[in-house]
């Protein structure tokens, strides 16, 4: 999670992913909210929700989402080859 100045709060600092603002929510309301659950759909992964490093790494969605306009892509930097 990333918070600018303005109270504006970000899934993620890489990409847009606002969230919220902590001026208008509750820091726990944004951080149990929906609207961050949108980003913890880890089954969703194409490759990383098969991977036994799932609990541990789920590559990079916002690098993911630069290469391909999809978060939930096979992230390009991955170097684990998933069987």
């Amino acid at each position: 999670m990333t918070i600018l100045p303005t109270g504006d709060v970000y899934a993620c600092r890489r990409m847009e992913s606002g969230i919220g603002n902590v001026f208008d929510t509750p820091m726990y309301e944004l951080f149990v909210g929906a609207e961050l659950e949108e980003y913890r759909q880890f089954d969703k992964f194409e490759k990383c929700s098969k991977c036994e490093l799932r609990g541990y790494c789920r590559g990079c969605p916002a690098v993911t989402f630069g290469y391909t306009g999809n978060m939930y892509a096979p992230d390009p930097q991955c170097w684990k080859e998933v069987s």
